[in-house]
């Protein structure tokens, strides 16, 4: 079986691969790459697969919730120890970053356009302790401006979407506005 970039096309749960007839449950594919990524045997033989397994695997991974891959790698960082991760770029993804860079959860924040790709990297403060998602693609939390508390008794930040754009719930509070809340930092 060869996969081809272009010819697959995700549609629900089904995608759709060359040389395959009917839809293709996600499990067996992602088994396939895997396969495919960890055998040294096949990529000796067919040594351009593993790139397009590579494509196939990135590009059905991009389809998870980018804010929580964006903390979680915050927080593998704070628990090996390092200091530096690097994120995928967007706009949503910049502005988190800034607040938190804002609020001395962040060092430094800096958009490295030299790859294909943008990318966002990001230098980690000693004050970030923890990193929590409060909504989810699958269970939005909204909150009026009344309902926003302080975060570890004023200590920590909640990050809130609001009509106003992306800010802290400080902010939204002052400026009597809510929305969904993103997320917890402390």
């Amino acid at each position: 079986m060869l996969l081809v970039k272009n010819q697959k096309k995700l549609v629900g749960s089904e995608i759709f691969v060359k040389n395959v007839e009917g839809p293709v449950d996600i499990s067996v594919i992602l088994e396939f790459v895997v396969f495919v990524l960890a055998n040294s045997r096949v990529l000796e033989k067919f040594p351009d697969l593993e790139n397009q397994a590579g494509n196939l695997f990135i590009f059905l991974k991009m389809h998870s919730d980018p804010i929580a891959d964006f903390l979680t790698r915050i927080r593998n960082v704070i628990i090996v120890g390092k200091k530096r991760t690097s994120v995928s770029y967007s706009k949503v993804l910049e502005k988190i970053a800034l607040l938190m860079e804002e609020n001395n959860f962040l060092e430094k924040t800096r958009i490295d356009r030299s790859g294909k790709f943008p990318v966002l990297q990001l230098t980690v403060s000693d004050k970030l302790q923890n990193l929590k998602r409060i909504s989810t693609p699958g269970r939005r939390i909204y909150k009026k401006s009344m309902e926003i508390r302080p975060v570890c008794n004023g200590f920590g930040v909640s990050i809130i979407s609001t009509s106003d754009g992306i800010m802290t719930g400080k902010q939204a509070v002052e400026k009597g506005i809510g929305g969904e809340i993103i997320c917890e930092i402390f």
